[in-house]
């Protein structure tokens, strides 16, 4: 499932690349992959989403820094109840 970050991520890189008149081929050939890679990273409803490599090359290719795809601080509101809350933090 695709969280609220990735569904931003994924919706301005391929604002970005129709921008740019950079078709899903291009961009596939651009990152190292094929065509339905990204059809299927595009389609909200299927789990695919890019590599942290694959961001980076993206980002690099549309000219610009990897920010500019991210949605903008406190866009997302954690959940409270999330394993993840306090992660990587000492008690």
């Amino acid at each position: 499932m695709k969280s609220r970050i990735d569904l931003h991520i994924i919706q301005e890189v391929k604002r970005r690349r129709k921008q740019k008149n950079i078709s899903q081929r291009l961009l596939a050939e651009l990152i190292g992959t094929d065509h339905s890679f990204i059809t299927r990273v595009e389609n909200t409803s299927h789990p695919s989403k890019y590599s942290i490599t694959q961001f980076y090359f993206i980002a690099d290719f549309l000219e610009c820094n990897i920010g500019d795809l991210c949605p903008p601080p406190n866009f997302y509101k954690p959940d409270l109840d999330s394993p993840l809350i306090g992660f990587g933090r000492d008690k």
